[in-house]
């Protein structure tokens, strides 16, 4: 195995770097590099490493995105409480590594690092996706979240001073259960949906989706588009069919728009044909 791995070799003949053509300021010649990147099509082009040291002097490493850069520094976000917020408030000095493998470019940087203002941090929070907002909420980083009744968000002292920045609201959280309803898990970010307790409720069984459209949803809708009078025979097979290929929930809602569709089309029939 050391063997294979020890053979694994790749010459890097695309770019070379000549010093007499580097920009004056390290900036100038990474926007130079961050240009070139972001036109290359690279996945992921601004992760990087970041490489920080604890209080024992223990090293640690992870990727972060990269969210801005200027003439004093680049920003990522992080919360405070996580083991890389808490190395960086002992030891400031930290490093960035960009690996670029299409370009067959890296990028190291050294320095300290500094708070960004508050006012900025909000910003960016609040720019973020609502579920990437909740997940980061009850998601303390770099630790164990025990399991909770469906969500409990945070401990009852947190609960009881919550504030609301949004709508610049305190609340008493501290008696409240949440609770969500849905028909798919997939649209729920991965972070918040591993601190929820998930009880699966089965919905209408098919034979009683066919009994429910055959005897409320077609009568309706065959109302709802003149069709009252108009002879039209679905099959339980037909049906079976519509549920099955063409619904994928719990309850009837997909079925009656579905049962919906087909009606407008023979609406549409008989006015072609008359």
């Amino acid at each position: 195995m050391l063997g294979s791995i020890s053979d694994i070799r790749r010459d890097y003949m695309l770019k070379s770097f000549d010093e007499s053509h580097a920009a004056d300021n390290p900036f100038d010649q990474f926007r130079e590099w961050w240009d070139e990147a972001t036109s290359a099509d690279i996945d992921e082009v601004n992760a990087m490493t970041l490489a920080t040291v604890d209080a024992n002097g223990k090293p640690a490493a992870r990727i972060v995105l990269l969210k801005g850069y200027t003439h004093e520094g680049f920003v990522f976000f992080t919360n405070y409480e996580s083991a890389k917020g808490q190395d960086l408030a002992i030891n400031p000095n930290a490093a960035l590594l960009f690996f670029w493998k299409e370009l067959e470019r890296q990028i190291r940087i050294e320095g300290t690092v500094e708070k960004i203002d508050p006012a900025d941090s909000d910003a960016y929070f609040h720019s973020r996706p609502a579920g990437s907002r909740i997940g980061a909420w009850v998601s303390p980083q770099s630790k164990v979240i025990p399991d909770r009744a469906l969500l409990e968000v945070l401990d009852p002292e947190q609960n009881a001073t919550f504030y609301d920045n949004y709508l610049e609201l305190e609340y008493d959280l501290s008696k409240v259960l949440f609770i969500a309803a849905a028909n798919s898990l997939q649209s729920i970010q991965p972070a918040l949906r591993d601190r929820l307790e998930i009880i699966d409720l089965s919905g209408y069984a098919v034979e009683e989706k066919i009994e429910i459209a055959k005897r409320h949803l077609i009568p309706k809708q065959k109302e709802l588009h003149g069709l009252k009078n108009t002879p039209i025979r679905f099959t339980d097979r037909l049906l079976e069919k519509i549920i099955q290929d063409y619904t994928r929930e719990s309850g009837v809602r997909e079925l009656d728009r579905q049962l919906a569709s087909i009606m407008r089309y023979e609406a549409r029939q008989l006015m072609l044909i008359s």
